[in-house]
């Protein structure tokens, strides 16, 4: 751009060979034109963004914006942080154009339309509230004295939030799906694990897909078509692709095609169904989407034939680079660690999926670069962005297979399977074991009722 800026604190990837688009704009201050330009950028550890930035050289008004260029997540995503402390307040929030932050506690509400997608912290957030709210309390002292001394008592609650004088919990809801909320990387390898964070994720109603300009025209059109479908019961994507096509000569039946709603734009689309049996494993579902009015895809590997009685828990030992072409599927009940790493999914963590090692963990280097979100910012050390590029630079190491190491896929359902290339493979180590009661009741077993059942 030809403005001279500030940016050394904003690690932005520009592709140069990206051209600045510039766009004539109507200016709201002099309602003369102005020139707006848009760069796309990629923000390490984070998302493709929109950067757009306005100019009126007629009374010299500016004003810049940050949106997101990544497709829409599958489900909205609600983030519950308890804040108990100065430390809680310099966690980072990427807050996207649609998403809403809450504060019960002093019944603050900041809607999606008045502060913009931004890569800020807990308190820079409340910081601009204040700042926002207190800029014309002088003006409103003279029109509206009452107005005034309410505010002000509001205020002094905003600065005692800002200052970690009360404790409270701010809650952030995109119904995007794209926003975060960083957890305490220090003491928890993953946010689940992090008791100060919550995230819960949902079904958008159609309000909030009118709200972010999605089928506005359609949507009782749309409620028609879909004869009152419920939403919790379509099949649920992962959004994953899969390494390589299936082996058509596996497949043991033909594919079953389903109507069901798309998940990004809620318009009908059809997913297609297969059922295909692995050598020395069972017989897999594999499922495929693909919505004719919006492209989103998504893919989903899910365990045929009867519930296995016993949890299983596979153990392969990394020694070479030719591992790194052994066949995996991970199922979503499965999770998979890299101890040598201190690494660990959670179940649902990537799907189902068909893949290699190499693919698998390729994959968790991509989806870690894309979503975690929080390897920079003001309120970051140098310890901690020197941990994450560390972690990262191991983990994509890994296929080079420069040391051994263990992945371990640990699955309750015992619908996942490493290859071997020989029967009694001295690398692979396979240990059934009897599920817990937290496995069955997650997993919905313990509700089971199989008495008499023919």
């Amino acid at each position: 751009m030809e403005e001279t800026q500030n940016i050394e604190t904003l690690n932005f990837t520009i592709d140069p060979n990206e051209p600045v688009t510039q766009i004539e704009s109507f200016c709201p201050n002099c309602e003369g034109q102005g020139i707006t330009r848009l760069l796309l950028c990629s923000i390490p550890f984070f998302k493709d963004i929109v950067v757009s930035s306005f100019t009126c050289e007629t009374c010299g008004y500016r004003n810049n914006d940050v949106q997101n260029a990544s497709t829409l997540a599958e489900k909205g995503c609600r983030i519950f942080l308890a804040v108990s402390n100065k430390q809680t307040l310099n966690r980072e929030v990427v807050k996207s154009e649609y998403a809403t932050i809450t504060i019960p506690e002093i019944q603050l509400e900041i809607p999606a339309s008045t502060q913009k997608g931004s890569l800020n912290t807990i308190e820079g957030i409340l910081k601009k509230s204040r700042d926002d709210l207190s800029a014309l309390q002088e003006e409103r002292r003279q029109v509206d004295p009452e107005l005034a001394t309410k505010l002000d008592a509001f205020l002094e609650n905003l600065n005692n939030l800002i200052h970690g004088r009360i404790p409270f919990t701010l809650i952030l809801d995109d119904p995007s799906g794209n926003s975060f909320i960083s957890f305490d990387a220090s003491r928890y390898n993953i946010a689940e694990n992090d008791p100060a964070l919550r995230i819960e994720h949902y079904t958008r109603t159609k309000e909030q897909m009118v709200s972010m300009g999605y089928m506005a025209d359609d949507v009782d059109v749309l409620t028609d078509k879909l004869d009152n479908t419920n939403l919790e019961d379509k099949i649920s994507a992962q959004n994953h692709d899969f390494a390589k096509p299936l082996d058509e000569s596996k497949i043991t039946e033909e594919p079953v095609e389903m109507p069901t709603e798309c998940y990004a734009c809620h318009q009908p689309g059809t997913v297609k169904m297969c059922v295909t049996n692995i050598p020395h494993f069972k017989e897999t579902v594999v499922m495929a989407f693909q919505c004719d009015y919006c492209g989103a895809k998504s893919n989903e590997v899910k365990g045929g034939g009867e519930i296995s009685p016993l949890a299983r828990r596979i153990e392969l030992r990394v020694q070479s680079v030719e591992d790194m072409k052994r066949d995996i599927i991970k199922s979503e009940t499965c999770s998979l660690d890299i101890p040598e790493l201190g690494l660990t999914l959670q179940p649902g963590t990537l799907g189902g999926l068909i893949t290699t090692l190499e693919g698998a963990l390729v994959k968790i280097h991509h989806e870690l670069c894309r979503n975690v979100g929080f390897g920079m910012g003001d309120s970051d050390t140098p310890e901690d962005s020197n941990k994450m590029a560390v972690f990262l630079n191991k983990l994509k190491n890994c296929k080079h297979v420069n040391e051994p190491f263990t992945f371990i896929l640990d699955d309750p359902l015992a619908n996942s399977f490493i290859s071997s290339p020989i029967e009694n493979d001295p690398q692979i180590i396979i240990t059934d074991y009897p599920r817990t009661e937290e496995q069955n009741e997650e997993l919905g077993l313990a509700d089971m009722v199989l008495d008499n059942y023919s």
